[in-house]
């Protein structure tokens, strides 16, 4: 059977028709949630906010993260994102996502196994429907096949200057673009199973050099690695993502079958089997592929079953999800399902040739058209997806656009001092990329005492539920929840503000301990719905509450604002913002953090503004033992994401809160001399300042 076109232009519409709403589009087109839109898009586009190059440490998210240990900041992203327009960078990463997997796979089905025409089309599009268009975090997805292809394509000529250079931009486009908890150790094992079981090499030479591609990317991202491990043991993972029992990773195991996942991997499967079936078992290289699709079949549940005991020592690991080790049977399975594709294009072949009843040439032709049907409905289906997420989630210009955000970070950009803001019913992060910095936030290491402190700011919310078997479970991921009436409510890593019913009107204060955002400093609050609090001063408002108003209405007003950008939203000032610097009169020393916390929930707001909650054991000896303290003059002198730098003026003795996430990292000399910054009120930072002190200096160093 022929293919009825050039490879070449099949392949390049096929890409084309993947991403065809992007290239028409543009900014206009979908941005994808799914950790992609509502964390990595802005956080990358705020890297320009941060004031100085190459930014350790992330001001914007969750009053403060390590920045690096995001995970998402690669090399390749991070220079995109910083000298292009955000709509542009994103757009020619889309584009490279869908393109770069189609046309290697399609080599790769070549070179390694010598497929007919319609078979390497097939996996080039098998494996392009295992990926969802405009999601950065499947970089590493899309990419291994370039690695796989370039590592190949080099093996048949060693000393090809130019097929060397191949090899080098596919690595390092793979580690300079990948979510960093994604690369490691996923894409190093899908290398390592491929040339062991599919591509089959013996040489030492040959393992140097996958060694060095399995490597390589691992090295160029070292200070990932660095930075994750610094950050871990202050970090919430161990509070939120509980590792697996062995028990739930069988049940996961089970429940989680890739085999039968999605249309496009149950197709593969039956194909593979088919030419099992056909080719009697098959050859050795069938007999490898299916030893390596069992083997990494099991590897995911073996691999959880030792995270739950490293974890223990390693708190970094308690954020990885091992069960993405199903990349490499995914990655295999689409190829195992080329030979079933081989096999019926031979086969009707050879039907053809010797004359067989027309019966069996059209059953033969039937099953090869239902695998071309199942691609191409799947990708259907995603045009369908992708459609249905623009209305909901909306478009770049939808989220990234927006006038109101953009007023709103002017009007912030005009106070003296930095202020942060906060979303009720919508993502935090989104501020973020207007240069916002929000007291909520999605990343994958949240610092344990902040996280803790907002904890405590849920309370009143989570107090709402009714938990069916009574107090908060752990599920699969280690996510806390409740259940009440069918609903399940998730208090997890994801610090965002989220009633438990929608509705036209709502009080702040009946869902959340409105103190804690204003110590927070919250100066301002995006709704999608109107508030009530008499605290929160109205600047702007819509014409109706978004829960007033119909399916058709919203809509319509989404998909005004894919064009236009959001508007559709009402901002308050909080009125009780305390502000991000200030100084207190009194000192409160408790024997836990749990005991702070307490305290903290009892007192007043004016009690917060005066008084420092903290730990004895935490703060310098200065602090237990003196008081009442005085109050400083402070002008702000410099402010970027890895420094801070204040002018004070005193008559004495004082204590200066900033309510900045605290992280033993940052380190203070105040005129020069080292000091020590304690956990005041238990998220944020303390500083004792001696009488006649004139300046101080924070930064960042984390190393």
């Amino acid at each position: 059977m022929k293919v009825p076109a050039s490879w070449g232009w099949v392949l390049s519409l096929w890409a084309l028709w993947l991403i065809v709403e992007f290239i028409v589009f543009g900014k206009f087109s979908v941005v994808y949630t799914w950790d992609n839109g509502e964390v990595i898009l802005p956080g990358l586009i705020s890297t320009k906010f941060a004031g100085i190059d190459a930014p350790l440490w992330d001001n914007f998210s969750a009053a403060g993260s390590d920045r690096i240990s995001e995970g998402w900041h690669g090399g390749i992203d991070v220079w995109l994102f910083s000298h292009l327009p955000g709509w542009l960078a994103y757009q020619l990463r889309v584009v490279s996502l869908a393109a770069i997997p189609v046309f290697a796979v399609y080599g790769l089905s070549h070179l390694t196994f010598r497929f007919s025409p319609w078979a390497k089309l097939y996996c080039a599009g098998a494996y392009s429907l295992t990926l969802t268009p405009g999601i950065l975090m499947l970089s590493v997805h899309a990419y291994v096949p370039a690695v796989l292809f370039a590592l190949t394509w080099l093996f048949q000529r060693i000393g090809d200057v130019k097929r060397w250079l191949i090899a080098v931009v596919a690595v390092f486009l793979l580690a300079e673009t990948a979510y960093f908890s994604q690369l490691v150790p996923f894409a190093g094992a899908v290398i390592v199973f491929w040339f062991l079981f599919v591509d089959t090499r013996r040489t030492l030479g040959e393992w140097a050099v996958i060694s060095v591609a399995v490597v390589a990317p691992v090295a160029m991202r070292i200070g990932d690695i660095r930075a994750m491990l610094a950050t871990a043991p202050e970090s919430h993972a161990g509070l939120v993502r509980a590792a697996m029992t062995t028990a739930d990773a069988i049940d996961a195991t089970i429940a989680e079958s890739v085999f039968l996942s999605t249309p496009i991997m149950t197709v593969c499967t039956a194909l593979f089997v088919y030419a099992l079936i056909v080719r009697r078992g098959g050859s050795f290289r069938m007999k490898a592929i299916l030893a390596a699709i069992v083997l990494g079949a099991v590897t995911p549940l073996a691999g959880t079953i030792i995270q739950g005991i490293v974890a223990e020592w390693v708190p970094a690991i308690h954020g990885y999800n091992l069960f993405r080790l199903r990349i490499v049977v995914i990655t295999i399975l689409v190829f195992a399902g080329g030979y079933g594709i081989q096999e019926l294009t031979n086969q009707i072949d050879v039907w053809n040739r010797d004359g067989a009843p027309v019966v069996r040439i059209r059953l033969g032709q039937g099953a090869l058209g239902l695998a071309v049907l199942a691609v191409a409905w799947v990708s259907v289906e995603q045009k369908v997806v992708s459609a249905r997420e623009w209305i909901i989630q909306g478009s770049y210009k939808h989220n990234f656009e927006s006038p109101v955000f953009q007023g709103l970070a002017d009007s912030i950009k005009a106070e003296p001092w930095p202020v942060r803001a906060e979303t009720f019913q919508m993502y935090p992060r989104y501020l973020n990329a207007y240069g916002i910095e929000t007291a909520g936030g999605y990343q994958a290491l949240i610092f344990r005492r902040y996280f803790e402190f907002w904890d405590r700011m849920m309370d009143p919310w989570m107090a709402g539920f009714q938990p069916t078997e009574g107090g908060f479970q752990i599920g699969l991921g280690g996510n806390r929840f409740a259940i009440a009436g069918g609903r399940t409510a998730y208090r997890n890593w994801r610090l965002m503000l989220v009633p438990p019913d929608h509705a036209p009107e709502l009080r702040l204060a009946d869902l959340y301990r409105l103190k804690f955002l204003s110590l927070a400093n919250v100066a301002y609050i995006v709704s999608r719905d109107r508030l009530l609090d008499e605290s929160l001063e109205l600047l702007r408002q819509p014409d109706m509450p978004w829960s007033s108003m119909s399916t058709r209405e919203r809509i319509a007003t989404n998909a005004k604002a894919n064009f236009t950008g959001r508007t559709h939203l009402y901002v308050y000032r909080n009125r009780n913002s305390l502000p991000r610097f200030f100084t207190v009169k009194s000192v409160r020393l408790f024997d836990s953090g749990e005991e702070v916390l307490d305290a903290m929930v009892a007192a007043p707001l004016a009690k917060l503004r005066h008084t420092v909650f903290a730990e004895r054991a935490t703060v310098p000896e200065p602090v237990a033992a003196a008081g009442p303290y005085g109050d400083l003059e402070i002008v702000l002198k410099r402010y970027v994401s890895d420094e801070i730098r204040l002018d004070v003026r005193g008559d004495g003795a004082a204590v200066l809160v900033i309510a900045n996430a605290f992280s033993s990292a940052w380190k203070a000399e105040i005129d020069g001399v080292p000091a020590t910054i304690f956990p005041a009120d238990h998220a944020f930072w303390g500083v004792y300042v001696p009488a006649g002190a004139r300046s101080i200096r924070f930064r960042y160093d984390p190393l």
